[in-house]
């Protein structure tokens, strides 16, 4: 990939990135900081965001929102040996 294109795309991640979650009095939780830290990290890796925080359904583990699945990593398909047939 050329650089002029790696800066573009890590300059448009950025400016996409959404803003910190804050409360109603405007502060910020350090857990809810943390997990939008690492969700954050991994938008500009990946560009990919969900708009939405998840939970996994087997759980109650809160996921990121760049994290499309509706289970946690301990709880996805592949964890517990349900991996898709190759087509």
């Amino acid at each position: 990939m050329p650089d002029e294109t790696r800066y573009f795309i890590t300059g448009f991640l950025a400016g996409t990135q959404p803003g910190c979650p804050i409360d109603d009095r405007g502060d910020i939780d350090e857990a809810d900081w943390a997990a939008w830290l690492s969700a954050t990290r991994r938008l500009r890796r990946t560009g990919q965001w969900n708009g939405r925080w998840g939970m996994c359904q087997e759980c109650g583990y809160v996921l990121l929102p760049d994290n499309p699945a509706d289970h946690c990593a301990g709880h996805s398909p592949q964890a517990a040996g349900w991996a898709r047939p190759k087509s």
